[in-house]
């Protein structure tokens, strides 16, 4: 079995890891501050709430 470092490397590489989605603030860049906390029309999470998942 791994060990935990290994593990939690492994956790931050795929958290971070860009070759397949945009990172959380590439994703976010450039949206306005007002839109911040909104859910868009048929998505059941804001931005912010959806990275807190993440964390």
């Amino acid at each position: 079995m791994a060990s935990s470092s290994s593990l939690r490397e492994h956790v931050a590489e795929l958290l971070t890891w860009e070759d397949a989605h945009a990172s959380f603030d590439s994703a976010v860049s450039g949206l306005p501050e007002a839109l911040w906390g909104t859910q868009p029309a048929g998505v059941p999470y804001s931005p912010w709430q959806r990275w807190s998942i993440c964390e």
